[in-house]
Order: C-alpha cells, then structure tokens, then sequence
C-alpha cells in the first residue's frame, strides 16, 4: 500500500513539473504579447510625431505652393490612415494579452491545485509510514513480551 501511495506522490511531482513549465510558458507568453503591444505604441507616437511635423511643416511655410501644401496634406491623410491601422493592430493586441493573461492566471491556479494535492498527499503517505513503523514496534514489543513469559 505504502507504494503504491509512493508512486502517486512521485506522479504528482511530474505533474506538478509539468505545470510548472506550462506556468512558465503563459508567463512568457504574456511577456512576449506586452512587447508587441509597448512596439505598437512606439509605433503609434512615431507617426504621431510625423503628422505634428507635417502639419506644423505647413503652417510655418505660408510660402508653399498649392502643389505642395496638396502633397503634405495626402501625407498627413496617408499617415492619419496608417495609425488607424496601427491603432487596430493595438486594440487587437490588448485583446490577446488579456487572453494570455488568462491563461497564465489559470496556469497557476491548476499548478497551485497540484501542488495541494501533492502536499495532502505526503502528509498521508508519511501518517501511514508513521502508522507503519509504530505497527512495527509495537508487533516487536509484543513479541518480546511474549517471548519473556514464555520463558
């Protein structure tokens, strides 16, 4: 029995190994999905700074031709429409990360769960080696006794 009862510990402790790579694999996930999200905000500012730029390009030189103050214009329209786009980007990546959140989160409440069970289940497996080994002496005393009566 005691064993048997050894061999589950020892299973628990793979599984909980196990989990604790899963733990650390969400957790890296969510380190990997935040670094998308801090370069799409540096993305985000760059083309911020460029639109201010050119709009501040054009304000300052009222000498511009039409022509020119046209080109500037689509530019700033071209970049206005590529943050968007990146602005999509970055909702889409907060959406992940809040997912990955999650699955980290779950990660380890299940390896906290394992490593519970794991404790439990020493601490029986030690209460009936205790019990064991108290059998034990208590079978070998009984044996004495006997034997010193007999004689």
């Amino acid at each position: 029995m005691a064993a048997s009862n050894r061999a589950g510990i020892d299973r628990l402790e793979r599984v909980s190994g196990v989990r604790q790579t899963m733990v650390s694999v969400a957790e890296t996930r969510v380190r990997e999905t935040e670094n998308v999200i801090r370069d799409i905000q540096l993305e985000d500012a760059r083309i911020v700074r460029q639109i201010h730029d050119l709009k501040a390009e054009i304000s300052h030189h009222s000498g511009l031709t039409g022509h020119h103050v046209q080109q500037n214009e689509r530019c700033v329209e071209g970049l206005t429409k590529k943050r968007a786009a990146v602005l999509q980007r970055l909702e889409k990546a907060k959406l992940v990360l809040a997912e990955r959140r999650q699955e980290w989160i779950e990660a380890q409440r299940e390896k906290k769960i394992i490593e519970r069970v794991q404790e439990r289940r020493l601490l029986e497996w030690r209460q009936q080696e205790d019990i064991a080994q108290q059998k034990s002496a208590d079978d070998a005393f009984i044996g004495r006794v006997v034997r010193s009566r007999s004689l």
